[in-house]
Formats: structure tokens, C-alpha cells, sequence
């Protein structure tokens, strides 16, 4: 992250109580006597009295020693307070221009998402109103007791029609099929695209028995559909939503104008071994462009993503503050919240920061209503952000990563396009 508020320069006091002036004329007036009975007592015996350089001495000069000590003591005083003054509004400058570069967001052109089979049940209307939850389910394989977890379906046999018996087999044929539904939902908006935009694939897969090529698999599947990105790659499973802030610290220094499209597939053992409680299989994919590339381009966002804010060595209520601020957003602006990844510990204790903050709005707990989606988990809570928003309100995702809790603002576009110097 760019701003490390601890170490911003610290604002200094500006000095408020100038010099009594009761006091400092009382200081004039005992200089200015001392100095007439200093002249009078150093005055030599054989200089005359009545001359207009004795009565210099004794009242010129008194007064003008005098007055210059007083007058330097208001002096130091104003030069105080104007280099407070000036320096604090340096700082002033200096935090504003950071935390301007550090709330620069993400512009996200469309998102796409599966984590059932059933095309009813993906609507994401289950999902706003709460409605779709995670229910107790008969598992495919023999002598395993119903648990609550979510899987794809279908397909369920291979291409010459015969029943999956082991997942290898099931979890290659669902890849592509996922991707396929993936690809065939982001098709417009990767076509309009214009050529001279960068434009990189980047593939999150986690699957306990895929062996195949993965990159081969989705260009493959791109190709039957006339998508030709040619810029794919495999990125770790381990690929966390702070890498957003990394993307963006990249785009502030110039070391990468283009556009990402994230694909994440998250697919469980099913049939070799049961799958864990309260987990799901999931494919997701949003395609982001950094700002300056979509007002250059003339394109149009559905929703705009901040720089999300981690809980490391501070509270959550100054983590919550922080991300607000990058999302340029009041807790009174926030209008949907989406968690996911949280355990009770981690929910309590975010509720206690929102409520403090004064978000009072119930969470949409993504576990709850499809299940954990591994290590598209936290993206998907990213993901309902942005589809929430693009229907008007700024949203919160929060998510969690190595224990610690995230917060990402993610807002409807400007009705301007967005230049890059904002």
C-alpha cells in the first residue's frame, strides 16, 4: 500500500497565545527606566547635561533597546505560528496528493459467474435478497452422509456418455464447461474491446485432480467461440484480492497500462472423497481496466473498485476508515456490505467496526447462501460488490486473508468518465 499513515510527516501545533501585551508593557517600560538610570548612572562627570545627544542617551536610545526586545519576542512568536501554518499545509498537500493516488480505482467492464449448474439458481436475485442458502444435500458417492456443500452438476457423464467415476475425468469436463458459460457471458464485452488494448488472461484453477493443460483448455474453449486473447497465463492459487493493490501501485508508476481479466475455478473432490461442509465449487471471472484505458478508449464500467485496506498492526475501525477514505465514500454512502471467509470471530468483530462506524446494514454472507468457494472465496464477495453496484450503491466487501480482515469500497462510475489524474 502507498500511504503508511505512521510514517506521513506529523502535523505540527500551531501556536495560539501570542504575548500578553499587559505583560511585555510592563517589560517595556522596567527596560526602557533600567536603560535611563543605566545612561544616567554611566554618564561621564565631565560631559555636559544640556545637549541634544545626552537627551538621546536618556530617552532614545532606552526606549529603542528596549522596544527591540519586545517587538523580537512578538516577532518570534508570528514566525512561529506562520511555519506551522506552512508547514502543516505542506502536509496537507502532501497527504492529499498521496491519498489521492492511493484512491484511484479499478474500473470493472463486466463480471461473470457460476456456482450451479442450475440457471435459476445462479440468478443473482437469490443472492440480494438472501433468499438462497446452502442446504443439506445427498452426496453422489456411496456411504457418504448428506453434508451442506454445492458442486456443478453437470456434466455428469464424458463425452462418449458414460457416468464420471472418478473426478479427474469429471473435474476436466467441468473445466470446460465452466469456462465455455464463462466465456460465452463475457463475449460481448471482451469484443468490444478495441485491438490496441493490452488485454491478459489470468487464470486462478484449484482442483484436487486436474492434470490438464489449463491455459490450452481455455483458449481452446475461446477459440470455438472467437475469442482470440492470446495473452493467458496461470497465476498461483494463492492470488488474494491485496493484489489488486499491487496492480494499482504498478498503474500509479507507470509500469502497467492495461487490461486483466481474472478468471477464478474453484473445484472440490466429489466422487474419489467427499467434499468439506460448507464448501462449493465456483467459476467466476470480472474484467478490470485501469481508468485512464477506459476513458481513452471511450469505455463504460459497471462499477468502479478501490484499493482494498488490510488489518495489519491497526484496528479495524482505523482499517475501515482507511478504505472508506480510498473509495472516496461516508459509512452513510454505503449501501450493501458482502462478506465472505469470515469465521465467527472475524464477523463479530467486523459487525462491532461497521456498527461503530455507523453501517448498520445486515452483511450478505456469501458462505452462508452458496458455500466457501476456496480460493475464489473473497473474490466472489468482490464480485456481488460489483454487481450490487451496478445498480446504483456503493458497496463493502470484506474479506479475509492469512487471519486478517480486508475492506474494499467498490462504487458506481462517475457519470463523467474518469481521467487518469483522478
Amino acid at each position: 500500500m502507498p500511504v503508511e499513515l505512521d510514517k506521513l510527516p506529523p502535523k505540527r501545533v500551531v501556536p495560539e497565545n501570542p504575548p500578553s501585551r499587559q505583560v511585555w508593557t510592563v517589560v517595556f517600560l522596567v527596560l526602557t527606566l533600567a536603560g535611563i538610570f543605566a545612561v544616567l548612572l554611566l554618564w561621564p562627570k565631565d560631559e555636559p547635561t544640556n545637549t541634544p545627544w545626552f537627551w538621546s542617551c536618556v530617552a532614545v536610545f532606552p526606549a529603542g533597546v528596549a522596544g527591540f526586545f519586545v517587538l523580537r519576542r512578538f516577532s518570534v512568536f508570528e514566525g512561529q505560528r506562520r511555519d506551522a501554518l506552512e508547514w502543516n499545509k505542506a502536509t496537507d498537500d502532501y497527504m492529499n496528493d498521496m491519498f489521492d493516488r492511493a484512491s484511484r480505482p479499478l474500473d470493472a467492464l463486466t463480471v461473470a459467474y457460476r456456482f450451479s449448474s442450475d440457471a435459476d439458481e445462479n440468478k443473482f436475485d437469490g443472492l440480494l435478497t438472501g433468499s438462497l442458502q446452502l442446504e443439506p444435500c445427498a452426496l453422489p458417492k456411496a456411504d457418504t452422509p448428506p453434508a451442506k456443500v454445492r458442486w456443478f452438476a453437470q456434466p455428469d457423464r464424458d463425452k462418449d456418455g458414460r457416468k464420471h467415476l472418478q473426478d479427474e475425468a469429471r473435474q476436466a469436463d467441468i473445466l470446460r464447461r465452466v469456462f465455455g458459460e464463462l466465456q460465452d457471458d463475457l463475449k460481448k464485452s471482451i469484443g468490444s474491446l478495441p485491438r490496441q488494448l493490452p488485454t491478459s488472461v489470468r487464470l486462478i484453477v484449484s482442483g484436487s485432480a486436474l492434470s490438464a493443460n489449463i491455459v490450452e483448455c481455455w483458449k481452446q474453449s475461446g477459440a470455438q467461440r472467437g475469442l482470440h486473447l492470446s495473452n493467458v497465463c496461470r497465476e498461483p492459487e494463492c492470488l488474494v484480492p491485496m493484489w489488486l493493490d499491487a496492480w494499482l501501485d504498478e498503474i500509479e508508476q507507470d509500469r502497467s497500462q492495461d487490461a486483466r481479466l481474472l478468471v477464478f475455478v474453484q473445484l472440490n473432490p466429489l466422487l474419489d472423497k467427499g467434499p468439506s461442509e460448507g464448501s462449493c465449487e465456483i467459476a467466476l471471472a470480472m474484467l478490470l481496466v485501469p481508468p485512464a484505458l477506459t476513458n481513452r478508449y471511450g469505455l463504460i464500467p459497471v462499477a468502479q473498485v478501490h484499493r482494498p485496506e488490510r488489518a495489519t498492526g491497526k484496528s479495524l475501525d482505523a482499517t475501515l476508515t482507511n478504505a472508506l477514505r480510498w473509495g472516496r465514500s461516508a459509512a452513510t454512502d454505503v449501501e450493501g456490505v458482502w462478506q465472505s471467509g469470515l469465521d465467527l470471530g472475524s464477523a463479530g468483530a467486523m459487525t462491532a467496526a461497521l456498527v461503530k462506524s455507523g453501517i448498520t446494514i445486515k452483511p450478505g454472507d456469501v458462505d452462508y447462501m452458496v458455500g466457501h468457494a476456496g480460493i475464489g472465496a473473497s473474490w466472489f464477495a468482490l464480485l456481488c460488490a460489483i454487481k450490487s453496484a451496478a445498480s446504483g450503491g456503493t458497496q463493502l466487501a470484506v474479506m479475509k486473508q492469512d487471519a486478517e480482515l480486508m475492506f474494499s469500497v467498490v462504487r458506481v462510475p462517475r457519470s463523467k468518465p474518469v481521467n487518469g489524474n483522478r
